[in-house]
């Protein structure tokens, strides 16, 4: 029997300070997040305290780029939950570009997290 489970967050959307331009260091812009994480169920994932981690992690930090954000994002979640097996993170920002959304996105395996 396959013990794995996806636990997801969709179409998250938080507002912060995120990027090198001085605008963007100064106002807050809003993001979407979409996270999907695969879990052994030898422990049960709380999606309500990924949520908080996440919100806590703009709280108190600044990141230049989308791609530090999800590499602080990734690590931090695989530190704190050892039944992670794989991660899936996207962060778009909606407001940079004109009539369209840019996004980030990394999808890395427990094997490969930890080479």
């Amino acid at each position: 029997m396959n013990d794995l489970f996806k636990i997801s967050l969709k179409d998250f959307k938080i507002s912060t300070k995120i990027g090198i331009l001085p605008n963007e260091k100064q106002n807050a812009q809003d993001l979407i997040i979409n996270l999907d994480v695969v879990y052994k169920k030898s422990s049960v994932l709380d999606y309500a305290e990924i949520y908080e981690i996440i919100k806590a992690t703009f709280r108190n930090n600044h990141f230049d780029y989308l791609e530090d954000c999800i590499d602080f994002l990734i690590d931090l979640l695989y530190k704190k939950f050892s039944n992670i097996e794989q991660i899936n993170l996207s962060i778009s920002k909606l407001q940079i570009l004109p009539n369209c959304i840019a996004s980030v996105s990394k999808c890395v395996s427990k094997g490969k997290y930890n080479d």
